[in-house]
């Protein structure tokens, strides 16, 4: 029997974003135990190694606490989703001391950096910087603002969206920042508008995105939103049944830029 260890944050504006990724390592380990027979195709099917996934709910803002507040150490060969920064660097002593590898659930872009930390994509500074490399090609020349989370996650998009308007040769006309406690984005909406901003660069998660692009269009102004990977998830468009009331907007003003494969559809992807 082998033992992986996955840890996801339940609470927090980051819950609805890692849900579902966590619901597919179950049901891909499922697969790997009940069809395949177990990890070793080389193997006579009893030799094969059957898979434990030790799944731990935590705050993704959590401060401090390793594996062992999480109640896997010891327990695990490898931990397949690590949450966000907060819980990672709380991990990261224990991770090299172990010599253990953790896939970093989050893009940081301190993560390239670690041993045996795993990133499991491009960092988050390198969306935008993609994104501004598409407006580049295309002959866009932009009036940039961002609206970015008050942490480590919004100043990594920040530091991407910097880099691309010294590399590009356009400037950030407005910044805006909101905190996680926020309920109310009127204003860092209205300082877009206010600075003549015609493509908003977005590092948010998915309990602030749609209140925001709600204000926006309830303000009627409509500029092209370029939003990071963990700014989307699907129930913001609805479902067919019952769509979002902001879905058509989303539809004609709204970019997810990701570096992995684009999710077409109700949205548009630049990858």
């Amino acid at each position: 029997m082998m033992a992986l260890g996955a840890i996801s944050p339940t609470t927090g504006p980051a819950a609805v974003i890692v849900t579902p990724p966590t619901r597919g390592h179950e049901v891909y380990f499922q697969y790997v135990n009940e069809v395949l027979g177990g990890v070793g195709q080389k193997l006579p099917k009893e030799e094969r190694y059957k898979i434990t996934l030790h799944t731990h709910a935590a705050g993704a803002r959590r401060e401090g606490g390793g594996a062992a507040d999480h109640g896997i150490e010891g327990k695990v060969l490898w931990i397949g989703r690590e949450p966000g920064k907060a819980d990672t660097n709380a991990m990261r002593p224990q991770m090299n001391e172990d010599k253990s590898l953790t896939a970093a659930g989050s893009l940081s872009s301190d993560w390239p950096k670690e041993k045996y930390l795993v990133a499991t994509g491009a960092p988050y500074p390198a969306q935008f910087i993609n994104a501004a490399q598409y407006l580049k090609d295309k002959g866009v020349s932009p009036k940039v603002g961002i609206i970015y989370q008050d942490d480590d996650y919004g100043l990594d998009g920040v530091k991407g969206l910097e880099f691309a308007a010294k590399e590009f040769g356009f400037q950030i006309l407005a910044r805006a920042t909101y905190k996680t406690t926020d309920t109310a984005y009127a204003a860092p909406v209205t300082a877009m508008r206010a600075a003549g901003v015609d493509h908003v660069f977005l590092a948010s998660t998915p309990s602030a995105t749609g209140p925001i692009i709600g204000t926006a269009a309830t303000l009627q102004y409509a500029p092209q939103w370029i939003r990071l990977s963990p700014a989307w998830v699907g129930a913001l468009a609805g479902t067919a049944d019952k769509p979002s009331p902001i879905l058509p907007y989303l539809q004609q003003r709204f970019w997810v830029v990701t570096d992995a494969q684009c999710a077409r559809g109700l949205v548009q992807a630049r990858c």
